[in-house]
């Protein structure tokens, strides 16, 4: 500053510019998409599961349409911000849903630009599977059973140059048929290892969500719990949880 308290000119440092940026008059949608297109560079590579709640939680209306349909089509928009260098897989649940297991296996968590077999790739397969997975309306949520054992899954499949995450999407209940919040909380604390972290990120709808319980199974993680009771909150829900992709997996939220 100069010695009447003005500000001079910014300082040029290395490679870094004197001029201040110059700003746009509105924004297009093409802004928005170079802006997600940089913001997808700059996140770290990301190892990730995704588990879809199928009970009968995600069967119930939220503004006329099945849970599941609004959860998944947000879930599509945010599946296109991951980079090709991207490992993804996908996972449903709901009790008995896979036979003695009450998950079923949709795609095995790979790089999502290669195809599991044949020649159709993993990012074309989420995508159909986010237009077709439904919710079963008789079945009971195994949401515990179901996050343990995708927490187990990713930590067997843990990448040391990626960002390893499981991202669950539900109806934000479990209906206690299997493991109780006590035994999975103790599970995850007992599993969860600073050197090789996995987080945990819940999405969860609806207006009956369990976000005491959800967000102490969220912290055993160091991962984040994001609630939507809105259909119009969902897209806003889905980017602030994604953006924990920019925060190391032992980084604390902020919020």
């Amino acid at each position: 500053r100069s010695g009447d308290g003005r500000q001079g000119p910014l300082s040029p440092g290395p490679q870094i510019p004197s001029a201040a940026p110059r700003t746009r008059p509105s924004v297009s949608a093409q802004d928005i998409d170079a802006a997600l297109a940089a913001w997808s560079r700059l996140a770290p590579p990301t190892n990730i599961l995704v588990l879809a709640d199928a009970s009968k939680h995600m069967a119930e209306k939220m503004n006329g349409r099945p849970r599941i349909r609004v959860a998944l089509d947000a879930a599509r928009i945010g599946l296109r911000l991951f980079p090709d260098s991207t490992h993804m897989g996908l996972w449903e649940f709901a009790d008995r849903l896979g036979g003695i297991r009450d998950h079923r296996e949709l795609v095995t968590l790979g790089p999502i630009n290669e195809p599991e077999s044949g020649q159709v790739i993993r990012r074309s397969r989420l995508d159909e599977l986010t237009r077709t997975i439904a919710a079963h309306p008789k079945a009971d949520s195994s949401l515990y059973d179901s996050i343990l054992s995708g927490f187990r899954k990713v930590s067997g499949d843990y990448r040391e140059e990626m960002n390893n995450s499981l991202l669950v999407i539900t109806g934000g209940r479990d209906d206690g048929k299997g493991t109780d919040r006590a035994r999975l909380l103790d599970a995850l604390r007992r599993g969860w290892d600073p050197d090789r972290p996995v987080q945990i990120i819940i999405i969860a709808f609806g207006k009956d969500v369990d976000r005491e319980s959800l967000s102490q199974i969220a912290d055993a993680a160091n991962g984040s719990l994001h609630a939507a009771r809105k259909p119009e909150e969902i897209i806003d829900v889905f980017l602030a949880a994604l953006a924990r992709r920019l925060c190391h997996p032992t980084c604390k939220p902020t919020t």
